[in-house]
């Protein structure tokens, strides 16, 4: 079964956007076409925060074989699953950001401030949506699939959005949020449900590995 996007994405437009350091977010104002069913060989990329500017990209068939060559043999756990598709989609911005011009990227809203072609949460988390989408399509991945973005919000100060993938045997939900970084380095890939609770770069990530091996050695 193939998935599909949501035909439309929420743009800046003449609208009032804030910046804050914290966390990256436009408030939108109207909504643009996005190709509905992503394909390496064309797809849309999103920049110029909340989706303003939008550009066609056409990934060759050796450029698409890269993204392959991460996935082989067939991931074993979905832990490395996880681990691969974070560095997928770290590749992924590195070849569209050669093509597109927003190689330049730097993380979160205010680094880039003033540079061409940067990418707020908004963008980052539609690309990341479209690649998750492009690689569960490609039959790549075996222990996920990407759902709905997801949104965070704190009263009177911010919106945030992260791409979300979730575990197919126990449903878990995991936030794939890239704008925490510059392009093309893997995005952060944590439990959705301690990304809605606030979490930031320096803050600690659970170590999903030990708490494995404390399950089978029978501690909870």
């Amino acid at each position: 079964m193939s998935l599909t996007v949501h035909k439309t994405v929420r743009t800046l437009s003449g609208s009032l956007v804030f910046l804050l350091a914290g966390q990256g977010i436009a408030f939108s104002a109207q909504e643009t076409d996005l190709i509905q069913n992503p394909d390496p060989a064309h797809f849309n990329i999103c920049f110029n925060h909340g989706c303003q500017g939008l550009a066609d990209v056409r990934l060759t068939p050796e450029q698409w074989g890269e993204i392959r060559q991460l996935f082989a043999p067939k991931s074993v756990s979905p832990q490395q699953e996880r681990e691969r598709i974070a560095q997928a989609v770290g590749k992924l911005e590195t070849l569209v950001g050669r093509l597109t011009g927003i190689d330049n990227d730097r993380g979160g809203s205010l680094a880039g401030l003033w540079l061409r072609n940067q990418m707020d949460c908004v963008d980052e988390s539609t690309n990341t949506h479209h690649y998750l989408v492009m690689l569960y399509n490609d039959g790549l991945l075996k222990y996920h699939e990407p759902v709905d973005i997801a949104r965070r919000f704190r009263p009177y100060l911010y919106q945030h959005y992260s791409a979300v993938i979730k575990e197919t045997v126990t449903q878990k939900l995991y936030a794939v949020d890239s704008w925490f970084l510059d392009n093309g380095k893997p995005p952060i890939i944590l439990p959705l449900s301690l990304w809605k609770q606030g979490w930031t770069t320096g803050d600690e990530i659970p170590n999903e590995k030990k708490k494995s091996r404390a399950r089978n050695a029978g501690f909870p």
